[in-house]
């Protein structure tokens, strides 16, 4: 059995990354909309101390749950900056920019569970490289895209076609155009949950 992605590698790693992300959001919430949106940039303006695996470049999404329901998902696919400054950038995203939901308010944080997804490199792929529960996948045909963590698949139950029809449609494509003319970039993410 091939090796999981895991760059945080220590319980003490994972549990950093979901702080530096649950501070974001509070800050932000408490701070940030008083002071004309201000955003922390730095672990060290909330407190914490991030270790050097933080400092390498990895793709992140930041999904949000509130009682259980989806809140806010936005992520970067590919390192644009250090893990430290993604995980924050992208948690607060999560928390007031995804355009599917109202902003998070303060008075949801006590039902909220943040999930970090922290992206290995994307690189191009098959149809039969992919593996369900393993990889999250891009898929773009005719200028249109969308992408699913590796963790939806199994979360809704689908199976590899099912998967890949419903992405399709979340790119506003038909629901079988991913057997034709579509091309897939594959990738794996460590997967931490509160």
């Amino acid at each position: 059995m091939a090796q999981r992605y895991a760059p945080l590698h220590s319980k003490e790693l994972e549990d950093i990354a979901l702080e530096l992300a649950r501070k974001s959001i509070v800050h932000f919430l408490s701070i940030g909309r008083l002071s004309s949106g201000h955003r922390p940039h730095t672990a060290e303006e909330l407190g914490l101390r991030c270790p050097e695996p933080f400092q390498s470049r990895l793709g992140v999404f930041v999904s949000l749950y509130v009682n259980g329901v989806l809140r806010g998902c936005i992520g970067d696919l590919q390192a644009e900056r250090p893990l430290e400054r993604a995980i924050i950038a992208r948690a607060v995203d999560a928390a007031s920019e995804d355009w599917r939901f109202e902003p998070l308010r303060q008075t949801e944080l006590s039902a909220l569970r943040l999930e970090l997804s922290i992206l290995s490199v994307l690189h191009e792929g098959t149809v039969d490289e992919l593996e369900l529960g393993r990889h999250g996948v891009l898929l773009s045909k005719e200028g249109l895209a969308a992408v699913f963590l590796p963790q939806v698949a199994v979360e809704q139950g689908w199976s590899k076609p099912q998967m890949l029809s419903a992405l399709c449609r979340k790119a506003g494509l038909r629901a079988d155009d991913w057997r034709e003319g579509a091309s897939f970039g594959l990738f794996e993410a460590q997967v931490l949950s509160e």
